[in-house]
């Protein structure tokens, strides 16, 4: 039997070749591991100061909340209290001690279709009263009205209860 020994140039280009693809091989591995890395980090605050969006403090210097504006959840409180025919005292008092805030609604009648509609109508109502006094933007509202009413009713009931109990979202 005969043995073919291959040139000396093509066992060179053949091994240009592999290195080459283990090359192309480690640079993709590497994009992909590095693509991970920065996917699943947590997007970086803006330093554009006029967008409310990543706004870190208020007009008047005060931290904002990266949930739902103070003014708008003090409606919001108000509005829900009054609706389950408590005071806010009461409510919050309620919620602390573990009580879902659906199943205040509920014990006052209320169907969750029902309920959703009103929590959407009184957070729509709380933010346009916060535009027309110029302490919220219609972006912010038009952006966070969208969140709201996406969300489902079991999501709506926290954010309610976080902002009945003074609890900023993050």
């Amino acid at each position: 039997m005969e043995t073919y020994d291959m040139p000396e140039q093509a066992q060179r280009r053949r091994k240009v070749s592999h290195l080459l693809l283990i090359v192309v091989l480690l640079l993709a591995g590497g994009g992909l591991f590095a693509w991970l890395v920065v996917a699943g980090q947590p997007p970086q605050p803006s330093s554009d100061s006029t967008s409310p969006h990543f706004s870190t403090t208020t007009q008047s210097g005060v931290p904002a909340s990266k949930g739902t504006p103070p003014s708008v959840a003090n409606d919001v409180r108000q509005q829900v209290a009054q609706k389950l025919h408590l005071s806010v005292d009461q409510l919050i008092t309620k919620l602390q001690s573990g009580v879902a805030i659906d199943s205040l609604a509920m014990q006052q009648g209320m169907s969750s279709d029902a309920w959703r509609t009103f929590l959407i109508a009184t957070y729509h109502a709380a933010y346009e009263k916060e535009v027309r006094t110029g302490n919220v933007t219609q972006v912010r509202t038009d952006h966070d009205m969208r969140n709201i009413r996406s969300y489902p009713l079991d999501a709506l009931n926290n954010w309610v209860t976080n902002d009945c109990l003074g609890i900023t979202q993050g």
